[in-house]
């Protein structure tokens, strides 16, 4: 799954892959030439890239098996966490006043039933 987001400007597009090795945004000039490679230190499989409001810094999510991670990336890869869910977080969104953040979370529910008498073949 890849994702990409340009800046609140316009002038750049920052990607990433979800890896469950490396996380590296690349950020590349809209109107051509040498892309930035951020390694986001310490944190892997990134979902939910978009760029803070004044374009200096980013905020992605990070998938475990016990959630999700909302962080907020510097451009130097160094990732501050700001919120811990028990869920997927989706569709990050700076506000253009840089005051709050918008994000969907999904939730899974499941069941288990424990039958003891199993009809046997």
């Amino acid at each position: 799954m890849d994702e990409w987001t340009p800046s609140p400007d316009g002038s750049r597009i920052a990607t990433t892959s979800y890896s469950f090795q490396q996380s590296i945004i690349h950020v590349v000039p809209a109107s051509g030439g040498q892309a930035k490679d951020i390694t986001v230190k310490d944190w892997i499989r990134l979902t939910s890239l978009t760029w803070a409001a004044d374009g200096n810094s980013l905020f992605a999510s990070s998938d475990s098996s016990r959630g999700s991670t909302l962080l907020h990336i510097d451009m130097n890869g160094d990732a501050q966490p700001l919120l811990r869910n028990g869920n997927d977080f989706f569709l990050v969104t700076a506000s253009p006043d840089g005051h709050h953040l918008a994000f969907g979370a999904v939730q899974y529910n499941s069941n288990a039933w424990i039958i003891p008498d199993v009809p046997k073949p």
